[in-house]
């Protein structure tokens, strides 16, 4: 069973966090990125593929403006083809953070 992922991220812990960790069931093969978009909806960050094994991750952002909110969505794919799943990419909600600058 395909499931949904959720992922949240905090501007002052400076981490997001990937509440399933097993978004492709038992699969465990795949990486998920995060990205992170500005006002307008412009991608302004991502991270590096992470692997399925990891559950969070630090953010960058010295490239963030103190007091100013931010969106992001995180992506999880599979590395490799895997029988009845329609889709190898599963995308969060977007969420949204402000950055605090502490």
């Amino acid at each position: 069973t395909i499931k949904t992922i959720s992922a949240t991220c905090n501007g002052t812990t400076k981490i997001c966090t990937i509440g399933t960790s097993t978004p492709f069931d038992t699969v465990l093969d795949y990486n998920w990125t995060i990205y992170l978009f500005n006002a307008e909806g412009t991608p302004i960050w991502n991270s590096q593929a992470i692997p399925g094994t990891t559950t969070q991750e630090s953010i960058d952002l010295n490239q963030l403006v103190c007091n100013t909110t931010y969106t992001y969505k995180v992506i999880a794919q599979v590395l490799d083809k895997v029988d009845g799943y329609p889709s190898y990419i599963i995308h969060s909600d977007t969420g949204e953070f402000t950055h605090g600058c502490n």
